[in-house]
C-alpha cells in the first residue's frame, strides 16, 4: 500500500515528537534536556536496526549503517516539518505539546490501521514506544546532580500510557466495507464475499501482553579462569530467544538478557548482553520492575575465587582451582521485597527424581513456577523436542507432551499471559 507524502511525514514525525513530549512531561522544558533529546534521536535510529525487515520504517528512516548522512538528513527534515507543524498549531507549552502529540499519535494510528500490514503496524508501535521509554529513562528527575532521583517520573509514566493507548486506539477499529477481492494491503489476506456491507474487523485481542514488560534470560554465562580459559555451561540460548520472539508477538515490552550465543537477535526485543553470572544479575536488577521474569539461561554455578590471572603452564602437573558459588539469579529476584515481578519462572533440566527435585527447588527459590525438562534419557542434553516437560507450581504438576522449542515458547507465553489477564 502506498502512502502520501503527508502521511509519511506524519508517521516519521510522531516517534521523534513523542521523545520531546516525554522530556517536557518530566519538567525538562518544551524540548527536553540534551541527554533526553540524544536518547530520542538514537532510539529513532535504532528502529531500523530493531526491525530490519519493516518496509514502512525503512521509508521513514534510512538505515544509518548503510548511509548515516542520509539518515541524519531525513531526521533533520522530519524535525523541521515537526517545528513548522507545532508552530502552526500554536504549541508554546508542555501541556499543549502533550495534547498535540496525543492527537497526532491517534492520526498516525489511523494511517497504520488503514494502510499498514498487521506486522508493520505492530512493529511501528513498538518502535514508537521504545522512543518514549528510552527518553523517560535518559535522566533521573528530582535528585542532586543526577543521583537519588526518580528514574521515570509519574508524569512521564502517565504520558507514556496515554501514548500507548493512542497508538493502539485505531487498531481495534479497522473496518473494510464490501470486502470482496483485491488487495487489502501488504500482509493482509483477501476474504471471500459473504454479503453486502461485510465488515472485516481487526482487534488487538491477540496481543494480551500489550502494556506488560517481560524479562527473559538466555544462553550460557562464561566465568573466566584466566585470560584465555573460562567455565561455561552448555546452552545454545535458542529456547530463551524463541520465548522473547513470542513475547514480542504478544505485545510485551520484551527485554532479553543474553549470555554469549550465536543466534540472530529477535526483532522487537531489547537485547542486553551479559558475560558472567554477576553481569546477568546486575542487568536483571536494572530492568525491574517487570510483570514476568523468565529465567532460561544456563548460568554457571561456579566462578573463580579472587581475580582471574594467567595460569602458568605445568607440563604433566596438576593445577588446583579455587571456586566459589555464583549468585542464584532467579532466587534473588524471586525473594525481593520490592519490585518483585508478578510471575517468576525458571526453566531447568533434571536427570533424576525430576518432579520431587523441582518441587524442592520451587520452594527454596521462591519461584512461582518451574518448567523442568526430564533429560534422564538423553545424556543430560537439553532437547525440548525429545524430552518430557513438567510445569511445577505450588499446588500441582502439569505434564506436557513432547514439543518443539517454538511450541514450548508459544504454550508457555500463552499460559503466562492468561495468568496476568484481568478476571
Amino acid at each position: 500500500m502506498s502512502y502520501t507524502s503527508e502521511e509519511l511525514a506524519m508517521l516519521a514525525y510522531v516517534p521523534q515528537m513523542i521523545g520531546s513530549a516525554v522530556a517536557a512531561a518530566s519538567g525538562s522544558g518544551l524540548f527536553g534536556t540534551g541527554k533526553e533529546l540524544f536518547a530520542s534521536a538514537s532510539s529513532v535510529l535504532e528502529g531500523v536496526k530493531s526491525f530490519p525487515n519493516n518496509a514502512l520504517i525503512k521509508q521513514l528512516v534510512p538505515d544509518p549503517a548503510v548511509d548515516r548522512t542520509k539518515a541524519m538528513e531525513q531526521m533533520k527534515k522530519t524535525r523541521d516539518w515537526a517545528m513548522a507543524r507545532i508552530k502552526a498549531k500554536g504549541v508554546d507549552s508542555a501541556d499543549k505539546l502533550k495534547t498535540q502529540i496525543i492527537e497526532d499519535t491517534k492520526a498516525a494510528a489511523a494511517i497504520l490501521a488503514s494502510k499498514a500490514s498487521a506486522t508493520e503496524a505492530d512493529e511501528y508501535r513498538q518502535w514508537a514506544m521504545s522512543v518514549a521509554e528510552k527518553v523517560a529513562k535518559a535522566s533521573s528527575e528530582g535528585g542532586f546532580l543526577g543521583f537519588g532521583g526518580e528514574q521515570v517520573t509519574a508524569a512521564e509514566k502517565a504520558l507514556i500510557e496515554e501514548i500507548r493507548l493512542a497508538l493502539g486506539a485505531a487498531a481495534s477499529e479497522i473496518k473494510e466495507d464490501k470486502v470482496t477481492t483485491g488487495d487489502l494491503g501488504p500482509g493482509r489476506k483477501m476474504q471471500p464475499k459473504v454479503g453486502a456491507n461485510v465488515k472485516a474487523k481487526a482487534t488487538i485481542t491477540s496481543r494480551p501482553l500489550l502494556g506488560r514488560k517481560v524479562m527473559i534470560t538466555a544462553g550460557p554465562t562464561q566465568e573466566p579462569i584466566d585470560m584465555t580459559h573460562f567455565i561455561v555451561n552448555h546452552s545454545s540460548g535458542e529456547q530463551g530467544y524463541l520465548l522473547a520472539e513470542v513475547a514480542v508477538a504478544l505485545g510485551a515490552e520484551t527485554v532479553l538478557v543474553s549470555g554469549p550465543v550465536n543466534l540472530p537477535l529477535p526483532p522487537g526485543a531489547q537485547v542486553r548482553m551479559a558475560n558472567t553470572a554477576s553481569d546477568m544479575l546486575e542487568i536483571c536488577e536494572q530492568e525491574l520492575p517487570c510483570d514476568i521474569a523468565i529465567f532460561a539461561a544456563a548460568v554457571s554455578k561456579w566462578r573463580m575465587a579472587g581475580s582471574p590471572e594467567k595460569l602458568e603452564v605445568q607440563i604433566g602437573g596438576v593445577r588446583e582451582l579455587k571456586l566459589i558459588e555464583n549468585p542464584d539469579i532467579s532466587k534473588i529476584i524471586a525473594t525481593r521485597t520490592d519490585k518483585r515481578p508478578a510471575i517468576v519462572i525458571e526453566l531447568t533440566a533434571e536427570t533424576a527424581d525430576v518432579i520431587e527435585t523441582s518441587r524442592k527447588k520451587l520452594l527454596t527459590k521462591s519461584c512461582d513456577l518451574i518448567l523442568v525438562h526430564d533429560v534422564g534419557d538423553s545424556s543430560g542434553m537439553f532437547r525440548a523436542d525429545s524430552n518430557t516437560l513438567h510445569l511445577i507450581s505450588a499446588h500441582q504438576v502439569e505434564t506436557w507432551p513432547r514439543l518443539s522449542k517454538r511450541e514450548v515458547a508459544q504454550r508457555l507465553m500463552a499460559m503466562l499471559a492468561a495468568k496476568l489477564a484481568p478476571r
